[in-house]
């Protein structure tokens, strides 16, 4: 319960407790007057009604003494009065037991008045004439005290009403600098600092405000600190000081990290020839600027590819690593990349011994990056050699299948209508004791005997905007696992998912209906859905996070000038590939410590990938690392096909 509702409700139970006790002492005392009036009244009727029936009694009228008597009890509150003569051995009685009007039965019930009675002996001298006996009716009494209690009772409710009120409303004023001090906490754990708060006229809260807001002061500077650290370091680690590309220590990382997975794509070198005559005749300085105008050129290019690496192999070579591209698209892009960088040479007036070429070439299963490498370099020198050709593709190993983009496009739909999927899942282990984090699990798509892993398949589900509907499929097909869900389960998103508002929705929905389960469910968001569209970023965490589903990022490396908006959405874990950690580069040691502290700070689990023996292992357990995850524990199958029920 929050501290307001306390203070409400304490308040309004210590004002109830006070209106009870002064209600209460009302009340005794207004009985007790009652009480003591009612008992006056009958003992004044018994003088008075006494001295007016003597002068009857002793001319022995007993008709006029029964009318007085009569007269009386008829006009006031008695419930008896008795006269017995002693001459006559006569009685005069009236009684009667009349309801009390406008009270209420059960509270006449509680007898809270005593009968009174009083009795007189009526003489003449030393004659006894008679005894009267009047016993008082106590009706009169409850109405009087009921009519106070009601009214008593009703200023009393309306007095705590209003108080009430005022109270809730004054609490709200009063309090409303904790209020800001939460919503900035909850800020603040977002990264999102903001302006310090304003100082209230409450001492105490003043202080604790000022604090507050020097603390936010602090932590928003260490945390740029540690940005600004973690960004020098990456750029020093895998950049290239000239372009602010990555270099050729962080493009064989990524390279290798590629291969790693199933998946297609191109391999490209872009060389520039003449650049030794262009440094003797203007400098390292022209050859330089023209580097960096190819890398402008390049990076427009690769706007469209969101995955997409660009890299600097050497003075004049650039590479690219273009995964999910078939080998027409590749060698496209590739052709008007070197034709508009060859069109910007002739219009500079650069020598005609300055001349672009590049070099293709497609990936294979079981290609090495030694391999591609050596292929991609061959196919540069052949360009090179050829004046009348700018780009030399190489396609491999021309027996081994490959499918077109429209191919890939019908095998993912059919697999979608069918529900052909096999499905495998890998533990992620905690690195301090090996207790499981999460089983994360891997779609493939099995067709006539053939099974597809997802880096085949995925990247021309998002170039064709199906990615919506193929994780929806899988969630659907995956219902009733995850509605039974005993142990954390990660899925991964595709990125044509997060920028679907339509299956944004349906994913709401469908959180929504799992219940408790889904508290044993997280998703892998993909880091380069951050560059694509970062308003349906946004949104999907913002959603994932109001439902209680926890999130991370996968595949950490090729963007983390953007680390902090990735950590600003509240992730839970980063995952990040061993290869850009496991390395005997320095510059790479103090990066990945600086990024590890920034974690700490933003409590966020760091999972490191691809870790794929003991010797690995063993050299993680010298870093702050949570949790790993490699084929050091393969994955296994999990559930059937569709083909295969």
């Amino acid at each position: 319960m929050t501290l307001y509702r306390q203070i409400v409700l304490m308040t309004l139970l210590l004002f109830t407790l006070l209106l009870v006790a002064v209600l209460s002492l009302q009340f005794t005392h207004t009985r007790d007057y009652l009480a003591r009036q009612m008992q006056t009244d009958v003992q004044n009727t018994v003088t008075s009604l006494g001295l007016s029936l003597l002068p009857h009694l002793e001319t022995g009228d007993q008709a006029a003494a029964e009318s007085v008597v009569s007269v009386v009890f008829d006009g006031g509150y008695y419930r008896e009065i008795t006269l017995e003569l002693a001459k006559e051995n006569a009685r005069v009685q009236r009684e009667t037991e009349r309801a009390v009007v406008g009270v209420p039965g059960w509270f006449t019930a509680l007898e809270l008045f005593e009968p009174v009675t009083e009795a007189n002996v009526l003489t003449s001298g030393w004659l006894q004439l008679g005894t009267l006996q009047v016993t008082g009716h106590p009706g009169y009494a409850y109405q009087q005290l009921w009519q106070f209690v009601s009214g008593l009772l009703s200023w009393f409710v309306a007095a705590f009403f209003l108080v009430a009120v005022a109270l809730v409303y004054g609490l709200r004023y009063l309090l409303r600098p904790l209020g800001l001090l939460q919503q900035r906490a909850q800020a603040i754990e977002n990264q999102q600092f903001g302006e310090p708060l304003p100082e209230p006229r409450i001492r105490e809260l003043k202080g604790l405000i000022k604090a507050f807001n020097s603390m936010s002061r602090r932590l928003e500077s260490l945390f740029e600190t540690q940005a600004r650290e973690a960004e020098r370091l990456r750029r020093e680690a895998h950049l290239d000081p000239v372009t602010g590309v990555a270099n050729r220590h962080f493009f064989n990382l990524q390279l290798q990290q590629w291969l790693a997975e199933p998946g297609d794509g191109g391999l490209a070198m872009i060389g520039t020839q003449g650049l030794q005559q262009l440094q003797a005749e203007g400098g390292y300085q022209a050859r330089d600027r023209l580097i960096r105008e190819q890398v402008e050129v390049i990076q427009r290019h690769l706007e469209r590819h969101p995955g997409a690496l660009l890299a600097r192999l050497s003075k004049s070579d650039l590479a690219l690593i273009l995964p999910g591209l078939d080998a027409e698209q590749v060698a496209s892009m590739v052709n008007q990349v070197v034709g508009e960088i060859q069109s910007n040479l002739a219009l500079s007036g650069a020598d005609q011994q300055v001349r672009c070429s590049g070099g293709v070439v497609l990936r294979r299963p079981g290609d090495s990056a030694g391999q591609l490498l050596s292929q991609v370099d061959l196919a540069l020198q052949q360009a090179r050699k050829d004046p009348n050709r700018r780009v030399q593709v190489v396609c491999g190993d021309p027996q081994l299948p490959v499918l077109g983009r429209d191919q890939w496009r019908q095998l993912a739909l059919s697999a979608m209508d069918d529900k052909a999927f096999f499905f495998q899942r890998q533990p992620v282990l905690a690195l301090a004791d090996n207790r499981l984090l999460a089983l994360e699990v891997f779609t493939g798509i099995e067709r006539e005997g053939r099974r597809y892993h997802a880096g085949q398949y995925m990247p021309f589900v998002d170039q064709f905007g199906l990615g919506g509907r193929f994780d929806r499929c899988v969630l659907q097909a995956l219902a009733s696992p995850i509605a039974n869900l005993s142990q954390p389960l990660t899925l991964n998103l595709s990125e044509s998912a997060i920028a679907d508002a339509a299956f944004s929705s349906w994913l709401h929905e469908y959180l929504a209906a799992l219940g408790e389960s889904r508290r044993y469910l997280s998703f892998d968001l993909p880091e380069e859905a951050l560059i694509r569209d970062p308003e349906s970023l946004q949104a999907l965490t913002a959603m994932l996070s109001a439902s209680g589903v926890r999130f991370g990022f996968d595949r950490l490396g090729l963007h983390f000038e953007r680390l902090r908006e990735l950590a600003a959405m509240g992730p839970a874990y980063f995952k990040l590939d061993s290869g850009l950690v496991l390395d005997e580069d320095s510059h790479s040691a103090g990066f990945y410590k600086a990024l590890a502290g920034m974690a700490r700070t933003q409590e966020i689990d760091l999972i490191l990938t691809r870790i794929e023996d003991a010797q690995q292992l063993e050299q993680l357990r010298a870093l702050p690392v949570d949790g790993y995850q490699g084929y050091i524990v393969p994955p296994e199958a999990w559930l059937l096909s569709a083909e295969g029920r």
